[in-house]
Parts: C-alpha cells; structure tokens; sequence
C-alpha cells in the first residue's frame, strides 16, 4: 500500500514574519547603501580639490601667481573646468574637467550645454577688477593672494562657501558656520566642501 504525499504549504501568518524581515532588512540597508554613496562622492571630491591644490601651488612657484580662469560661471566666479593653464604648455594637471559629484552634471539652456565643474576663485583682483562696489571693499581692505574651489556638497546647495576668506578679510559677521561642510553636522548637511590655497588659507576658519 503506497503512502499518500502530504503537501504543505506556507501559512499566511507564515509569509506575513518573512515580508516583515525583509522590509526590516530593507529599512536598515538601503539608507547605509545611500550614505555609503555620499561617503564616497565626498572622498571623491577631496581627492579631486586635493589635485587641484598641489598643482596650483606647482604653477604658483613657476610662474609667482595662481591662474585665472578662463570663463566666469553663475556663481560669481570661475570654474576648475576652465584652468587649461594648468594642463598647457606645461601638464600640472592632467585634465581639468572633474564634474562636481553634487551638482546637477551637464544641463542644456537656450541651446547652450552646461556642466557644474567645481566653483574657483582666484581672490588676487578678480572680484575688484570686474565689480564697481567690491572695488571699494578692496580700497581700504587689500586682497590677498590665493584661491579657493568649492564643491556644492551634499545638500547640493551653493552656500557661498568659496567667499568665505573674503568675507573674514572684510569682518562680515557670522561667517563660515553655516557656509562649509563638516559631516560632524551630519552626513547630508548645510554647507560648501572647500579647499583655500595661498594666503587665503589664512584667512577662514575652516576648509580643507
């Protein structure tokens, strides 16, 4: 005589215990994945400003400045995007077309394609050269020389932070607290990442 098979299936309740173990595993390992993302994208952009930085103090000893930009972008700057001086005649660099990781990439405008490179600034006369009011600013407080480059960070907002050393050269109040970045805040808080070089260094509280 041959036994009949019993065929078990899983409970309701059964199912019900593993879809809650999985949501319970989801829940804590996708936000670790998302800030491992963001780890790595702020690793990325001190490796890049780092690059940056010795390259600019290699063409500051050759040439007794840093280098202009050689187009201005919206944020009352330039960008490390266009620094070709530092990749011709003589490569400090071997190119200069890093993409913020925390910008918005490449966007097209009035049939135009923008990319957000890093925000630069060279302090020694840009600013006064081409504004009518910062010439006054500049009349009784004489620029600095150096530069500062800036990544929009995890917040992905511009906060300012590559005008921080103007702003403690000036006195303007309450400067930098809320400009640059510092993951003591908070893996995805308010402020710029941002690296100064020459005397500008000097003249901030914080940055790289």
């Amino acid at each position: 005589m041959t036994r009949a098979r019993i065929h078990r299936a899983f409970t309701l309740i059964e199912l019900l215990i593993v879809v809650a173990i999985i949501g319970i595993l989801a829940a804590i390992a996708v936000p670790n994945f998302l800030n491992a993302q963001i780890r790595a994208k702020i690793g990325r952009v001190r490796s890049d400003l780092y690059a940056f930085s010795v390259a600019m103090e290699a063409y500051q000893i050759d040439y007794n400045e840093y280098p202009w930009g050689s187009y201005p972008n919206n944020q009352g700057g330039y960008t490390t995007g266009s620094l070709f001086s530092l990749t011709t005649p003589v490569a400090y660099l071997s190119s200069v077309g890093q993409l913020d990781p925390f910008g918005e990439g490449e966007w097209v405008a009035n049939g135009v394609t923008n990319k957000q490179y890093y925000v630069y600034v060279n302090y020694n006369g840009f600013w006064a050269r081409n504004d009518s009011s910062a010439r006054g600013y500049f009349n009784t407080y004489p620029l600095f020389k150096g530069y500062g480059m800036t990544s929009f960070g995890p917040d992905r907002l511009d906060t300012g932070g590559v005008w921080t050393p103007l702003r403690y050269k000036i006195g303007a109040a309450a400067v930098g607290n809320l400009s640059l970045y510092a993951s003591s805040n908070g893996l995805i808080s308010l402020g710029d990442i941002c690296r100064y070089g020459g005397e500008a260094q000097a003249n901030t509280a914080g940055g790289e």
